[in-house]
C-alpha cells in the first residue's frame, strides 16, 4: 500500500494497536522497506482523549496529510461524518475495517 505526505511517497503496512491511556484504536503504519516487521512511518489516528465505538478512531490528518486518500484507496474505513476540533485542526472519526490489519506486535 502506498501513501504521500508532503510530496513524498512511502510503501506501507496498517497495524492495529491501541493507546495506552483508554484502550481505544490505534492504528500505525509501518516502512515494509525498513526490515522484515518495517520500521514505524507514522500513526494514522490520534488520540483526543474520548472512548470511542469498537473499531472508531480519529484519523491525524495534520501530521499525516494524506491518511485520508489512503484510508480510502484501500477501503480501510468509513468517514462517520463526526469531527472534533483540537486545537488548530479538525479531525474527520472513522470507522475502520479492522480486519484488514494485522495486530501490531
Amino acid at each position: 500500500m502506498k501513501i504521500k505526505n508532503f510530496g513524498v511517497e512511502a510503501e506501507v503496512l496498517p497495524y492495529r494497536t491501541s493507546y495506552w491511556s483508554d484502550g481505544s484504536l490505534a492504528i500505525i503504519l509501518r516502512d515494509v522497506n525498513g526490515g522484515p516487521y518495517g520500521e514505524p512511518y507514522g500513526k494514522l489516528t490520534i488520540n483526543l482523549g474520548y472512548k470511542l465505538q469498537k473499531n472508531c478512531a480519529f484519523v491525524d490528518v495534520n501530521n499525516m496529510p494524506g491518511a485520508i486518500k489512503f484510508i480510502e484507496r484501500y477501503k480501510l474505513g468509513e468517514d462517520t461524518g463526526i469531527r472534533e476540533r483540537s486545537g488548530f485542526c479538525i479531525y474527520p472519526m472513522y470507522k475502520f475495517n479492522i480486519d484488514m490489519m494485522e495486530e501490531d506486535r
